[in-house]
């Protein structure tokens, strides 16, 4: 029985060492499970840096909200997620000036770029439905309730700069109410007649009928083209005008209420989108849901304070309520022909423009004019 229990003993000391031995050095000479463990959750994430673009300057609000808003809540939320998220940013023409934001975005130069509507009325017709309405609804933030609404009950809206210009939309961005700055007192419609009036593209059809020269321009060249006399006014929002002080060289401003506008996306290149981890697409989509909200805000309150400057900085006159009706019923059906035209080009024109309107007036606005919609 002595020699037996011995023997056992013995037995069991070989199979402790065993034991001891591959816990140290793990099967085939692996590492041991603990120490794997213990690596993994000590690696940081690997850095993950976006490009982003926006042809205007930073005090612009859709280039200021992209900054001071968008920017902060998907690094924040990215981090959360355990994503290192940074961004490298370029306003004001620095990558990609205004007219070329979209392609800069399809192509990748930038990862996420803002794309202005109006600078591009070929390539995207049907994003330009305010433009199409003038004199439409004065509050950017009831336009932007009004193309939430649209984008939920018409993904095409979203789909489309996907399908056909390879990013996928992030937020959508707005403008405030329109009005002029000339370097000549405009009282009425008819001081128009014979001088050159400057727009963005699609708002120049606002001067059919009043006898002035339309002439296409881009903001970050008008102080010096109406310094120089390229032309006599031009079509803005009075808080761009009052960021670029174009009050010293075109000083009357006109309150027209020509309307605030649905004006450009914010997007990011699909090849960049699909790349992305899950986690930090879910933060780059509620940091747009952020943007939504806030830009067009911004863009009211910086249009009241805008008003305020004007004041005191120029000549301010406002075309009475017969003047803007009079004018509003001297062009042609804009939105009708807009419509019927992306019509035959395939895509929802006269379903997006009833929808539009349908969607203003529920939120109390009236039209100054009954546009016809076929």
């Amino acid at each position: 029985m002595k020699v037996k229990t011995k023997g056992m003993w013995i037995i069991v000391g070989v199979v402790v060492t065993l034991g001891l031995l591959l816990g140290s050095f793990g099967c085939e000479g692996a590492p041991p499970a603990t120490t794997t463990a213990t690596t993994a959750t000590t690696t940081a994430p690997k850095p993950i840096t976006l490009v982003v673009s926006d042809g205007h300057p930073i005090h612009i609000p859709c280039a200021t909200v992209i900054q001071d808003t968008f920017i902060p809540e998907a690094t924040r939320l990215a981090k959360e997620a355990g994503y290192d998220l940074n961004f490298t940013e370029n306003y004001g023409g620095s990558l990609t000036k205004c007219l070329e934001t979209l392609e800069g975005t399809e192509s990748g130069l930038c990862d996420i770029g803002f794309s202005h509507y109006f600078f591009e009325p070929a390539k995207m017709p049907l994003h330009n439905i305010s433009y199409y309405t003038p004199f439409d609804c004065t509050d950017p933030r009831i336009i932007a309730r009004a193309v939430q609404n649209m984008c939920e009950e018409f993904p095409w809206i979203e789909e489309y700069p996907e399908e056909n210009y390879n990013q996928k939309v992030l937020a959508q961005g707005f403008l405030s109410n329109y009005g002029m700055y000339t370097n000549f007192p405009v009282k009425t419609p008819e001081d128009l007649k014979g001088h050159k009036i400057a727009g963005a593209g699609p708002n120049l059809e606002w001067l059919e009928a009043l006898g002035s020269t339309p002439v296409q321009i881009t903001i970050m060249e008008a102080y010096t083209d109406l310094q120089t006399g390229v032309y006599d006014g031009l079509l803005l929002l009075a808080d761009m005008g009052v960021s670029f002080k174009l009050y010293e060289v075109a000083p009357y401003w006109t309150s027209c209420d020509l309307g605030a506008q649905w004006g450009g996306m914010l997007s990011i290149n699909l090849d960049t989108w699909n790349d992305l981890p899950k986690e930090v697409q879910d933060a780059l989509v509620k940091a747009g849901e952020l943007y939504n909200v806030e830009q067009p805000k911004r863009c009211y309150e910086l249009g009241l304070e805008a008003l305020d400057l004007l004041q005191e900085e120029a000549n301010v006159y406002e075309l009475t309520a017969t003047d803007k009706a009079r004018w509003a019923n001297s062009l042609d059906e804009i939105p009708n022909r807009h419509a019927e035209e992306a019509n035959a080009l395939g895509m929802p024109g006269t379903e997006l423009y009833q929808a539009y309107y349908e969607n203003i007036e529920n939120e109390g606005f009236s039209f100054l004019r009954q546009w016809e919609i076929d």
